[in-house]
């Protein structure tokens, strides 16, 4: 009897990783799986939009050093529909005047009526 219950378990023990694979894979073709990046602040290359056209193509926005390019994937052949494009932040940010950015009034406001040491 001891020796079926080992092997019940060891089938179970399969069972569930079988379930945990074929969740991942399912959560990967859905599209549900996190996009790994790699580590450190200065980061050349992003994915700023991933939009599904049909079920076999994408529509991807990839940033590289703030400039934007729009890629159509597709499982046979990959099109880069327009490359070049300025980065939203860099049109949507004002210039940023000198010193904080900060007029007189509102960085008192900003420290509780009190001007910081500096």
């Amino acid at each position: 009897m001891e020796m079926m219950e080992y092997a019940r378990f060891a089938l179970a023990l399969i069972f569930v990783l079988g379930l945990i694979a074929g969740c991942s894979w399912l959560g990967k073709r859905l599209g549900l799986a996190p996009r790994t990046t790699t580590g450190g602040s200065a980061k050349r290359l992003n994915v700023v939009a991933i939009q599904s056209v049909d079920s076999r193509r994408k529509l991807v926005l990839i940033r590289r050093d703030n400039i934007e390019h729009l890629i159509l994937l597709n499982g046979e052949r990959d099109l880069l529909i327009e490359s070049g494009i300025e980065s939203r932040e860099e049109i949507e940010t004002p210039a940023q005047p000198a010193g904080n950015g900060l007029p007189g009034l509102a960085r008192i406001l900003q420290f509780g009526g009190k001007l910081p040491n500096v």
